[in-house]
């Protein structure tokens, strides 16, 4: 039996505590927390290796990662509140490039590290050894900030849209929006009478919804966060005319 030190001096998170939550009860690999962002694994057979180097990758692509990405969002020539609203957005994009063969390659390395040393510092291994996906978190982070000034545009337009709709009379004295959870929303008028807004989109249930001028508008948010934007947007261009229920 040999010993594998896991360390970090960077990172906030503890890697005992980490790991063990990675690795789960029934995994079978004996770790223990030596106290100062240190953690020891103790490695029988080969099989413990691949244990330990599948637990690391899930740090190293979770934990870790996340770390890097806010300090990618950090380096952004943006407002610290600007910065807020872009890092969720880069760790979402970065999350999704994390392929299987991603997943595949950076255990292989770990793997590969594990059978010839006996220590893995977090941060030195991401950043000596996974020089490639600092590059993706930084390309996240830049197309995170672009991605907030085409929000920036569009709310823009909304506010645009909101001074018409206040301008118009209301022509309908009650409209319901359901978001459902697919992504589809129900739109239906007086008396219940459903009102046709498939295939419209954001900016054509908007058209549709200026059209009707509503007195009021209840909107059902049941789309389990699908439909934050489109709630953003109906609840800028119509203001005090909207009751927003979740």
């Amino acid at each position: 039996m040999r010993e594998h030190v896991i360390t970090t001096q960077r990172y906030e998170f503890d890697p005992a505590a980490a790991l063990a939550a990675k690795l789960g009860a029934q995994s079978g690999l004996n770790l223990s927390d030596a106290g100062e962002k240190r953690a020891v694994a103790y490695l029988r057979s080969a099989s413990d290796e691949y244990t330990l180097a599948l637990a690391l990758c899930d740090v190293l692509l979770d934990e870790a990662a996340r770390r890097e990405i806010a300090l990618a969002v950090e380096e952004l020539a943006l407002s610290p509140e600007e910065k807020r609203v872009v890092l969720p957005e880069a760790e979402r994009l970065a999350q999704r490039a994390f392929g299987p063969k991603t997943r595949e390659r950076v255990r292989e390395k770990i793997l590969t590290h594990i059978e010839f040393s006996d220590e893995t510092n977090l941060e030195g291994f991401m950043r000596f050894r996974l020089r490639e996906l600092l590059a993706l978190f930084a390309a996240a982070a830049g197309k995170a900030a672009d991605t907030l000034v085409l929000r920036g545009d569009y709310l823009e337009l909304m506010a645009v849209l909101a001074s018409f709709a206040r301008m118009q009379p209301p022509r309908t004295k009650e409209v319901c929006l359901v978001l459902n959870a697919d992504g589809s929303c129900t739109l239906t008028g007086a008396g219940g009478a459903r009102i046709n807004c498939e295939n419209t989109g954001r900016e054509g249930l908007i058209s549709i919804l200026l059209g009707l001028a509503p007195e009021s508008i209840i909107v059902y948010d049941l789309s389990c966060g699908r439909g934050a934007l489109l709630c953003e947007v109906v609840s800028r261009v119509f203001r005090e005319r909207v009751r927003l229920f979740r």
